[in-house]
């Protein structure tokens, strides 16, 4: 079983009853899958026709391990799909405000995505992970990845109000005016992070960590 990168995400963002007769996906161990998936708008497809948290499985692009080539098994590309070569894997996170967080009003969002793939998925990490993009061999490979930081507010004024001939922006345009800044340079942000209050105090349980 599999838990995916965020705990919610919208029925848009979702297509599922897709399915697979064969050499098109596999599992992360290299069995080959057949069979029904669901797919994501942050490019990332597991199996079952609907997500199921105790059954569904990431799956990736099918590469036949057991053919040769020059006497070396192409095994190998597995691995690069891994991005193993003393690098790290960037690995998916789902931040949790803690009440400080809701205090300062907001919080900052570390997103890394690969460089060749212009729609490909984005994957929220970590700060500490996002700060070892590009260490050469200890963190992650910044020759593959590029990353972007998002100040997300999280406190303020639900709607937008007008103070003295201006308009302050509430928690949900002003993080949509944050991602129509970044969509240029980042293609797929304004998808991936579509629920503009996420996380807003008006919504999300806060936590004391």
């Amino acid at each position: 079983m599999a838990k995916r990168p965020k705990v919610y995400y919208p029925k848009t963002y979702i297509t599922e009853g897709l399915h697979t007769s064969g050499k098109e996906l596999m599992y992360k161990n290299g069995k080959e899958y057949v069979g029904p998936y669901h797919s994501y708008t942050d490019g990332f497809k597991m199996s079952g026709a609907l997500y199921n948290e105790k059954t569904s499985e990431f799956l990736i692009p099918y590469v036949n391990i057991l053919s040769q080539s020059k006497g070396n098994f192409t095994y190998d590309k597995i691995k690069k799909i891994g991005d193993i070569s003393g690098y790290k894997v960037p690995k998916s996170y789902y931040p949790r405000p803690s009440i400080d967080d809701y205090t300062n009003g907001f919080i900052l969002r570390y997103m890394v995505k690969k460089r060749n793939e212009v729609n490909g998925r984005i994957i929220e990490v970590t700060k500490k992970q996002y700060e070892t993009l590009g260490t050469s061999g200890e963190g992650i490979n910044g020759n593959l990845y590029h990353g972007l930081i998002l100040k997300w507010k999280i406190n303020g004024n639900k709607d937008d109000v007008i103070k003295n001939s201006v308009t302050l922006p509430g928690i949900a345009n002003a993080n949509k005016k944050t991602l129509f800044l970044k969509k240029s340079i980042f293609p797929g942000i304004v998808e991936f992070l579509g629920d503009t209050e996420e996380f807003s105090i008006y919504r999300a349980p806060i936590t004391n960590r």
